[in-house]
């Protein structure tokens, strides 16, 4: 009975693990998405430096390392926020980036 308890625990404490290692994931992800629509929408309106208002919404993820950059081209606005080596419980997984692109004057990046 002793085993069965101690395997099962450990079971549990890996799939929590998991679900809280995807959830950050997950939320990491929309920061970004966040903070990249911001920067476009700034760069869209003519905001001076964009890309430290897609800084600012970055928030915490700011401290961790995430960056914004705002590209410029004719028309067209891109606008791509990245957070570089995510880690899960010790594991290292890839950038994480969104990419937002968007055309001035228009209402919705």
């Amino acid at each position: 009975m002793t085993v069965e308890l101690a395997i099962g625990f450990v079971t549990i404490a890996l799939m929590l693990a998991l679900v809280l290692g995807v959830a950050s994931t997950v939320l990491a992800r929309q920061s970004l998405c966040h903070s990249a629509s911001e920067a476009a929408r700034a760069a869209m309106m003519g905001v001076a430096n964009p890309t430290q208002v897609g800084a600012t919404a970055l928030g915490s993820l700011a401290h961790k390392g995430a960056s914004v950059s705002v590209v410029e081209n004719g028309e067209w606005v891109e606008a791509r926020a990245t957070y570089s080596g995510h880690a899960i419980s010790g594991l290292t997984i890839g950038d994480n980036t969104c990419t937002i692109k968007a055309k001035k004057d228009s209402l919705v990046p």
